[in-house]
């Protein structure tokens, strides 16, 4: 399975790129929206802390950084799940490419 997925590991990401530019494609600012969601969520966490809502024990980074810090980590493994599902939605497209070595 994963010789599988390194093998189309180029349409994997065209189908990324395909999809990300789609869903950005409407907003004025464009793609800049798709990089600043993760600094408007590390901005809630950071809010939500400051605030006493959420509860953090201090850490050896300032707060900021570490809640960046984590939200890249799991998105990390966040955005191959979602190119895994461009893969299946576009499932009748994949199915009629012919591959060759």
């Amino acid at each position: 399975m994963f010789s599988g997925l390194y093998q189309s590991r180029e349409l994997i990401w065209r189908l990324f790129v395909r999809d990300f530019s789609a869903k950005y494609k409407t907003v004025h600012p464009g793609r800049l929206v798709g990089h600043s969601q993760s600094h408007i969520i590390v901005g809630v966490f950071v809010f939500l802390n400051r605030s006493g809502i959420l509860i953090i024990e201090d850490t050896k980074v300032p707060y900021p950084v570490f809640a960046l810090l984590v939200y890249l980590y799991t998105d990390l493994f966040n955005r191959p799940v979602a190119a895994a599902s461009s893969i299946i939605g576009a499932g009748p497209m994949v199915t009629k490419i012919i591959f060759l070595k």
